[in-house]
Formats: C-alpha cells, sequence, structure tokens
C-alpha cells in the first residue's frame, strides 16, 4: 500500500556530501522513511527493528562496513525507531506527544527491550502522571522527565 503522505510536495530536501552524515528525527507517522526513501532511492536501507539482521550486525559489525565496500553502495540509511538511546543501553527514550501513553507507542522500544539488556526505558510524553507499564517501561510526564535529566536524577 502507497503512503497518502508520499504524494505531498516535500519543502525539505536533504543534501549529503561525500562522508557526511544526517539525523531525521520527527514524530511518529509524519513520513520521514517515505521522505528518505524518495531523496535516496538508491540508498541501501537497514532496519534494525529487523532483529535477526541487528543480531548479525551486533555480533560482527564490520558486516556492514564489508557489505557497503562489495556493493558500492553511495548511502546507507539506518532505520531504528527509538529516540534517543544514552550511553552504552544505560537509558533508551521515546518521546511521545500522547498524552496517554500505551502499548501502541512502544513499538521501537519494545523491540529495543527484547534485543537488548537496556538498564532503564522511559517514554516521556503529555501524561499527567509518572506510572511504570509492564516491562520495567516507567513513563514520565515532560516536565518530570526534565527535571530529573536537569538534576542528575536519571542516570544513577
Amino acid at each position: 500500500m502507497k503512503s497518502q503522505l508520499s504524494e505531498f510536495p516535500r519543502i525539505l530536501h536533504l543534501e549529503l556530501r561525500d562522508h557526511n552524515a544526517a539525523f531525521l528525527w520527527g514524530p511518529r507517522k509524519v513520513a520521514k522513511t517515505t521522505l528518505l526513501s524518495q531523496q535516496f532511492a538508491a540508498a541501501r536501507y537497514i532496519d534494525l527493528l529487523q532483529s535477526d539482521l541487528k543480531t548479525s550486525l551486533l555480533l560482527r559489525p564490520s558486516l556492514l562496513r564489508e557489505e557497503v565496500a562489495a556493493n558500492h553502495y553511495d548511502l546507507v540509511v539506518v532505520d531504528l525507531d527509538v529516540d534517543l538511546v544514552i550511553g552504552d543501553l544505560d537509558l533508551a527514550v521515546e518521546f511521545k506527544a500522547s498524552r496517554k501513553v500505551d502499548e501502541r507507542d512502544l513499538k521501537g522500544l519494545r523491540a529495543l527491550l527484547d534485543d537488548q539488556r537496556v538498564r532503564q526505558a522511559a517514554v516521556v510524553s503529555q501524561d499527567p502522571v509518572m506510572r511504570s507499564l509492564p516491562g520495567g517501561v516507567t513513563v514520565y510526564p515532560w516536565q518530570q522527565f526534565c527535571q530529573k535529566l536537569w538534576a542528575g536524577d536519571l542516570l544513577t
């Protein structure tokens, strides 16, 4: 099924020159992947939510370099749908605009938690109170998350 968002004209145009990198962040379902696939149609896409591929690359990181060299890709796009990972998987964070985070909002975070040993997992949202979800995920109201971050209390 073709994305309806692919039919809208884009005002953002990304230009990457040799050996440059870029990060594209944005809320879910705004067609970030569609934008990248339109602007970089010849790129090799690597979806790190595919656990078998991610496991292969974790076990042997040189596989990516070898594949790029062997196939002479001009550009590689890596897609990992977790908004922020701090340290060596010390803290994984998803940012959501929702006022009531539920399991549907946690696909990327759950995939990371299934594959890796993450010390803390958090969702920052407009939820009115801090609460815990199954599997060790803490939902923070954005104000409380900022206070803990600025006080240095998140990575303790």
